[in-house]
């Protein structure tokens, strides 16, 4: 039987997967230590649910200190006290959050948007490398937010990266059917071409 532990009992000390700045944001999965006995950290894969920890890998602090040595795993100075139903997440800057898991939910959502709206304008303005970096954060933010999917493929398609474009439709088959799909790529692309074709097509653009 599976050991389990209580949320009430634990501090969340660290989390797993660390990720460059271009990886984020993005969901953690935490770490997390037993108040009674401090040289424990609970390590995923586990599973949680009901206001408990079940199923984790035990490891003693010296073993999670050299995971981290070896950024497997990221340590925190001071323990945040576990709660139900909270989200542990990083934003783009690092910053790490634990709130709400509607909260959260709500947050990253509303950086998918914004993000999205920082792709087209880098779009209109020609400048690709920002419309890929800020599609990225789009999908990062919101993993249904396809339209960031739709972004990367028009400007594989300007870049004649028939491999590249035929990935990001695959992935983008998952959520959105192919005609609404292509259809915006479509947009997308008849954008990079105005903005390509002049400043007068690129104002004129944005007048619309």
């Amino acid at each position: 039987m599976a050991l389990s532990w209580e949320l009430a009992e634990l501090d969340i000390v660290g989390y797993a997967d660390v990720r460059t700045a271009h990886m984020l944001p993005a969901i953690m999965p935490a770490l997390y230590g037993i108040r009674s006995t401090p040289d424990t950290v609970l390590l995923p894969p586990y599973s949680l649910s009901w206001g408990a920890v079940t199923g984790a890998i035990v490891a003693t602090r010296g073993e999670a200190e050299r995971l981290r040595d070896r950024r497997e795993i990221f340590l925190l100075e001071d323990p945040i006290p576990a709660r139900a139903d909270h989200t542990l997440w990083l934003r783009r800057d690092g910053e790490l959050i634990y709130q709400p898991r509607h909260e959260a939910q709500r947050m990253l959502r509303e950086l998918g948007l914004e993000a999205l709206a920082r792709a087209v304008t880098a779009l209109r303005d020609g400048e690709m490398e920002e419309a890929e970096e800020a599609a990225g954060e789009a999908i990062l933010a919101d993993d249904r937010r396809w339209e960031g999917l739709a972004v990367k493929v028009a400007i594989r398609r300007r870049e004649g990266n028939l491999g590249g474009e035929k990935l990001m439709r695959r992935l983008a088959a998952l959520l959105v059917g192919s005609w609404e799909f292509s259809a915006l790529v479509d947009d997308y692309q008849r954008i990079i071409s105005r903005s390509e074709a002049g400043p007068m097509s690129n104002m004129a653009l944005k007048a619309a």
